[in-house]
């Protein structure tokens, strides 16, 4: 992981110092309501995995551009009883389920479109 991008637009080294002297030029902020752009940014500064932290809705603008290929939902375990339609976006299916003591962790993939060869 090279980057944390917040809901807010704030970025930060995801492991700070790990990467070495100069290897990472990151802005200190981006606007996550422009995805491409932000993207582009954290690439230009050196970033190829970024972590977003953020709910779903600060998520939308990435996802709908398809930008996000691994999705890991973290749920205290008081909120259970919720379905994984509610948890995940369209086209997104469950790679693992883990519990601790005090969460629930959904890891889930971007599942390939179907093709023609798929009917």
């Amino acid at each position: 992981m090279d980057a944390v991008l917040y809901a807010d637009g704030r970025v930060r080294e995801a492991v700070p110092g790990s990467h070495g002297e100069g290897i990472l030029h990151l802005p200190g902020r981006v606007d996550p309501a422009a995805p491409d752009a932000a993207l582009r940014a954290l690439f230009d500064g050196g970033a190829r995995t970024v972590l977003f932290r953020g709910g779903r809705s600060q998520a939308d603008p990435f996802l709908r551009a398809g930008m996000i290929d691994h999705i890991t939902v973290v749920l205290p375990v008081e909120v259970g009883g919720l379905a994984t339609g509610e948890l995940l976006p369209t086209g997104y299916s469950i790679d693992a389920l883990t519990r601790d003591s005090d969460a629930v962790v959904i890891h889930a993939a971007r599942r390939p479109a179907p093709t023609e060869e798929d009917s």
